[in-house]
């Protein structure tokens, strides 16, 4: 009798560390997407938007030009770019580009670029590898103004692109040219 409980206990134990490795194995793999799903559209498909204006409080109805100058007029239109060695934290891939969470200079940054996902260029990018980078910010930081505090588009490269906003702070989002990126 006590032979058959020594093998059941084997068992058991044996099912539990099973358990517990698949557990942790699926916790690794759920940190690691290599995919997301982002609103990310051509410029042109945008034949109307409606914007709230909230210097006015009134909607604004704009076509395509209009969207995307109303987009732009949030970028940043200085010259200044972040260049530097780069840690490539996380990268992952949308339809019309990729995303990647990048550290230069101990400091993180969302960086998004327009770029086929399946190209040479962005299929040899390997997270936890330094890259010598240029990104630029993309975001007007305008300091205690209310409306900086919504999710808001960014236009790149005839794209209107709604960042995953990983990081959660608005003034933490770039775009990187992938020509930009040197191995």
């Amino acid at each position: 009798m006590k032979r058959y409980d020594r093998t059941n206990v084997k068992h058991l134990t044996l099912c539990a560390c099973t358990l517990l490795a698949s557990f942790f194995f699926l916790i690794a793999c759920s940190n690691t997407l290599s995919y997301l799903q982002i609103n990310c559209q051509p410029l042109k498909k945008v034949s109307q938007c409606i914007e709230y204006d909230f210097d006015t409080h009134k909607n604004l109805v704009l076509d395509s030009i209009q969207y995307r100058d109303y987009l732009l007029s949030y970028s940043d239109t200085s010259n200044k770019a972040i260049e530097g060695l780069a840690l490539l934290e996380k990268c992952y891939k949308f339809d019309y580009g990729l995303v990647m969470i990048v550290v230069i200079d101990s400091a993180q940054y969302e960086v998004i670029s327009i770029v086929d996902p399946d190209s040479v260029q962005a299929t040899n990018l390997v997270p936890r590898k330094k890259y010598q980078m240029k990104i630029k910010p993309y975001f007007c930081q305008v300091p205690n103004h209310f409306a900086s505090e919504f999710q808001r588009p960014i236009y790149l490269d005839h794209y209107v692109v709604y960042p995953p906003y990983l990081l959660r702070w608005e003034e933490k989002i770039c775009t990187a040219n992938i020509k930009d990126i040197l191995y």
